[in-house]
């Protein structure tokens, strides 16, 4: 039997299949857009932001140093997973770690859901910067920086001190700071020089006083295992002079890696002019009996809640020439938090070179000092429990939830969260669940069961949630505790915000819509007057908003305030005089969250 009919049909059914045109990639993402989170003209929080792309699944995104996209200088973003080769199924995009200072450039393509990819599209690149005077107009540091006594009340700079002790403002957008303190000698700050003149500590605390030094063999009253922190041989001299200055730091959410970014040096008062002389040593004499007594204790005052790391002061024990700080969670001090050797009545706390965090408790903090006779740690003839220990709370302000809205109805294919940012925060921790008890948590990013971690105020999702039940979310800011390890502790959980899935397409998006989209066009020149425009759009449904306020600033512009028109419009003709320099456009209108839209000021 011939089988040449078989072949024949064989051949017209492959050629057939051949010239079936293939399935078109998707189309290139338009209306690319970035904008700040923060309105902090020291902090730069970017979200990107472009228009959904029919058939996409979701979307790669790519932020670079370099205009042509070198791979090896690639910062952000990694996939939802190793199976799914995407960064995400939504139309925003937070990068969930931090950017050193730099200019960046970022693109977006559509991935359909065989895992084809359109073509790139390019979004405007920003400066990013923290804290440093590329930051705009005031240039923003450390503030506040003051000499304080042991009542935490300033003191001229300058004065002589048996205790002293710094303080600083908090600065928005630091994890922690770097302190260096140095002999003030012939006239002039020696910032070189050697270790056991010059301190050069990081910590989270708003705050700095030496540690002690020379902390005698077995000096070490509550033999825990783990000795106190002290600053082994840097040390104070009698009658010599210091100069201090600060920078904030910002390090990665990352629990190990990450860029490590630094804000521009505060003085107190000036470089080269001291704030402070040390009085030196207490005078020798009996202490009998050798401890702390209730009045002793002077800050935190007792039973305070304190909303950030505490300062301790107290006054001298009368012979006492050093002194030892516990700091435990419970009034039998069996929990120890922390454990510092001093020679000053004052301990700004910190783990020597390390940073050191209390995390936010409901329940107190217990402290008490011990007295030694000796300067370097010896003869300590007290406990915790006998020395008047002292309690406190410590509650930071938590994060407000700015979005979803409470009771929100979303089917966009990614639900994106939003909320303020918190002093000290290191990273942020983003939990959802299907009861408010949180018992159970929805993994994010693929595998945390303890939830999403993020160093942005904005995480878009990677879980698809399950639909048609009340779903719960909350975030807790995370404080860093030992700079250069992964460990963290935990402030204040914000408020338990609900919202719903729907299948896409069965609603208006819900609490999406109470955010803007903004884009320009048009750019601030130094000292040339240019025309920006700005549109203002409804995020979810990309409708003009009318009416909204938008106030430009920054980089020495005249500050001016504008109304969008029906077209969501609003033109501004500005002349920066400073570069580098950024404008911020601020964009407020009733039942929206406000934001803060930035450019970079060119040359020409």
């Amino acid at each position: 039997m011939s089988r040449k009919p078989y072949l024949v049909l064989a051949t017209i059914a492959l050629a057939l299949a051949c010239s079936a045109p293939a399935q078109a990639a998707p189309a290139a993402p338009t209306s690319l857009a970035v904008v700040d989170l923060v309105a902090d003209p020291g902090v730069f929080d970017p979200q990107f932001t472009w228009a959904a792309v029919s058939g996409a699944r979701g979307y790669e995104v790519e932020v670079n140093s370099t205009s042509n996209f070198t791979p090896g200088a690639k910062v952000c973003c990694d996939n939802i997973s190793f199976t799914v080769q995407m960064t995400t199924f939504g139309t925003f995009y937070s990068p969930p770690v931090v950017l050193a200072n730099n200019v960046y450039y970022w693109r977006v393509r559509a991935i359909d859901a065989a895992g084809a990819a359109g073509p790139w599209a390019g979004g405007p690149s920003f400066q990013k910067y923290f804290s440093n005077a590329e930051g705009g107009d005031p240039i923003p540091s450390i503030e506040n920086l003051r000499l304080v006594n042991e009542n935490l009340e300033e003191i001229a700079a300058g004065s002589t001190v048996a205790a002293p002790v710094v303080l600083w403002d908090p600065v928005p957008g630091a994890s922690g700071y770097q302190v260096i303190v140095t002999r003030f000698d012939a006239g002039a700050c020696d910032w070189s020089s050697t270790t056991a003149t010059r301190w050069e500590k990081d910590t989270t605390t708003t705050g700095w006083t030496p540690l002690g030094w020379a902390r005698g063999t077995n000096a070490d009253p509550l033999g825990i295992g783990k000795a106190p922190s002290d600053d082994l041989i840097t040390h104070l001299d009698t009658g010599a002079s210091y100069c201090v200055r600060v920078r904030p730091i910002d390090r990665s959410s990352k629990s190990n890696g990450g860029p490590e970014i630094f804000g521009d040096f505060s003085y107190l008062p000036a470089n080269n002019v001291p704030a402070f002389t040390w009085s030196g040593p207490p005078a020798v004499g009996p202490c009998t009996p050798c401890q702390a007594g209730p009045g002793n204790y002077l800050r935190p005052v007792s039973d305070a809640t304190v909303g950030e790391m505490p300062v301790f002061t107290w006054t001298p024990v009368a012979g006492a020439q050093s002194y030892f700080v516990v700091v435990a969670r419970d009034a039998s001090f069996t929990n120890i938090t922390d454990y510092a050797y001093t020679r000053v009545t004052a301990y700004a706390p910190r783990a020597g070179n390390l940073t050191k965090g209390y995390a936010d408790e409901t329940s107190d903090y217990y402290w008490a000092v011990l007295p030694a006779t000796d300067p370097d740690g010896h003869g300590v003839s007290t406990d915790p429990l006998s020395s008047s220990p002292q309690p406190f709370t410590k509650q930071s302000t938590p994060p407000s939830l700015l979005g979803p809205t409470s009771g929100a109805v979303l089917s966009t294919a990614a639900t994106v969260f939003h909320w303020t940012p918190v002093y000290g925060a290191r990273r942020y921790r983003l939990q959802v669940s299907q009861d408010p008890t949180f018992v159970n948590v929805l993994s994010e990013q693929s595998a945390l069961s303890s939830g999403a971690v993020t160093d942005s105020t904005a995480y878009t999702s990677s879980t698809s949630y399950p639909t048609g039940t009340t779903l719960y979310w909350r975030v807790q800011a995370e404080a860093e505790d030992e700079s250069q390890t992964s460990s963290f502790v935990g402030l204040s959980w914000s408020a338990t915000g609900t919202f719903k899935r729907q299948a896409a397409g069965g609603g208006t998006g819900g609490g999406a819509d109470s955010r803007f989209r903004v884009t320009s066009t048009g750019y601030p020149s130094y000292r040339r007057y240019k025309s920006v425009t700005l549109t203002v759009k409804n995020l979810s449904t990309r409708a003009p908003v009318a009416g909204a306020y938008v106030r430009v600033s920054g980089a020495r512009v005249r500050a001016v305030t504008k109304r969008t028109n029906s077209n969501g419009k609003v033109t501004f003709r500005i002349r920066a005089r400073r570069y580098p320099g950024t404008v911020s456009y601020r964009v407020t209108k009733t039942g929206y969250i406000a934001t803060t839209y930035k450019q970079s000021v060119r040359r020409f």
